[in-house]
């Protein structure tokens, strides 16, 4: 209990120190640090620490990149941190630092800002290589590759949010790869198993922007400085075999087809299907990949044997000859259907496009031109000159002179008998006498 206590409050009181104000305690503390993890990995029996004092350490370690001024003092200072890495002497220690550098990364990368944000670019850039480094000298075991780049997923391509980490990561993860191998020969497997778990997460990813910059990075960095590697090959077939694989999305199909054809540029051989070249995963799972290749050859064996029996072609072309002819038989009597269609709708339109009857037109206009002209004509009275009826001074006379040239062109009426002896006492024709003018103030 008493040696739990010490553990965790030396990893508090690191913390504290690493992000102290002043600079001879922040190195001291880094000091310390080395030989503290040092000694504390190897207490461990699997060499991993957990993860909550990883935690506050790297919390530390973050406060004490802040503190650190001027580009020589940052640079040092992110070479003795990315260095802790070489604290660790088995692969599940190196997997957990790596992840738990990931995550404080993510949960304190929104509060940097353009001034401080370049030291922490050198920061990962330096601690990528390291671990690469680590690699090489535990001889590129194929493993232990693998477990740094499950760990490199899981800790910073696996999480969108935010997205700058992984951006920096995926680019400069191919060069510190390669400058790690400092011109020695990297294993072609190595070389597979660490781009592998990026190229496949990059099959299934959502951000569009951050497939386009790590395929980019990839192909181009392998392009510039790794043009003749052998590995290429098997890299090929990796990039072949996802494009075809339908977990992909098909968005990306085309990007990763044409990733191929530029190794195949570099390569210059064809990509080769997954049968004639078994990746890790076929290795660890041989008996699976044994099946699966012994039905596909069984299934290659029948279908070949078929096809040399002269027999089974006969019946196989004489089955095609048929399948034509009644597909040829449905396909004229679609025609036929279609033309027929076509002809009642071309007959049905000739019927809706026939000429009007112009006769009938013409006694329609007629009658509207005499209808038009009787309206326009002006009314006339007996003995005087043709007048409109106005509103003005003689508006009274005006309108009883048109009221009688009204009554003397309509029809008339028989008078009744009073009517007839008043007219011949005064021999004068009965008419209907007008009402007088009346005043505006009358209405009122």
């Amino acid at each position: 209990m008493n040696s739990i206590a010490e553990d965790s409050s030396s990893e508090i009181k690191f913390a504290r120190k690493l992000a102290a104000n002043e600079v001879k305690k922040r190195k001291q503390a880094i000091t310390g640090l080395t030989a503290w993890l040092k000694a504390r990995a190897s207490a461990t029996s699997d060499g991993v620490l957990p993860e909550l004092e990883l935690r506050k350490l790297w919390r530390g370690l973050f406060f004490c990149m802040w503190l650190a001024d001027k580009a020589p003092v940052q640079n040092e200072l992110a070479g003795r941190v990315a260095g802790l890495v070489h604290c660790f002497s088995s692969v599940g220690g190196v997997r957990s630092w790596l992840m738990v550098c990931g995550r404080t990364m993510r949960e304190e990368w929104s509060k940097l800002d353009k001034y401080r944000i370049d030291k922490y670019y050198v920061l990962l850039r330096k601690v990528i290589h390291e671990t690469f480094v680590w690699l090489k000298g535990s001889n590129w075991k194929v493993k232990r590759v693998e477990a740094v780049a499950a760990a490199l997923r899981d800790g910073f391509f696996a999480h969108p949010q935010p997205n700058g980490v992984r951006l920096h990561v995926a680019d400069l993860l191919t060069d510190e790869l390669l400058a790690a191998a400092e011109g020695a020969c990297l294993p072609p497997q190595a070389l597979l198993s660490a781009l592998d778990p990026l190229l496949l997460g990059l099959a299934i990813e959502s951000d569009r922007t951050f497939f386009n910059r790590a395929l980019a990075a990839v192909v181009g960095s392998l392009s510039d400085k790794a043009s003749d590697h052998p590995g290429l090959v098997a890299l090929q077939a990796r990039v072949f075999e996802i494009a075809a694989a339908e977990s992909t999305l098909d968005r990306y199909r085309k990007d990763f087809y044409s990733a191929q054809k530029s190794f195949q540029g570099l390569t210059g051989q064809k990509p080769v299907l997954l049968e004639e070249s078994p990746s890790a995963m076929e290795q660890e799972n041989g008996e699976e990949v044994a099946v699966i290749k012994a039905k596909s050859t069984k299934k290659k064996k029948v279908a070949e044997s078929r096809m040399e029996d002269p027999e089974e072609v006969a019946s196989v072309a004489h089955k095609s000859k048929k399948t034509k002819k009644v597909r040829g038989g449905v396909d004229g009597k679609l025609a036929a259907s279609e033309a027929e269609a076509a002809q009642k709708k071309a007959g049905a339109s000739k019927e809706q496009e026939k000429p009007v009857d112009k006769s009938a037109k013409k006694k329609k206009r007629k009658v509207a031109d005499e209808a038009s002209a009787l309206a326009a004509e002006p009314l006339e009275t007996p003995g005087k000159r043709n007048k409109r009826v106005s509103f003005g001074k003689n508006s009274s006379r005006d309108h009883g002179a048109s009221i009688k040239a009204l009554k003397a062109s309509a029809p008339q009426m028989p008078a009744s008998p009073a009517k007839g002896i008043l007219s011949a006492k005064k021999g004068k024709e009965a008419t209907t006498p007008l009402t007088p003018r009346r005043k505006a103030s009358e209405f009122f």
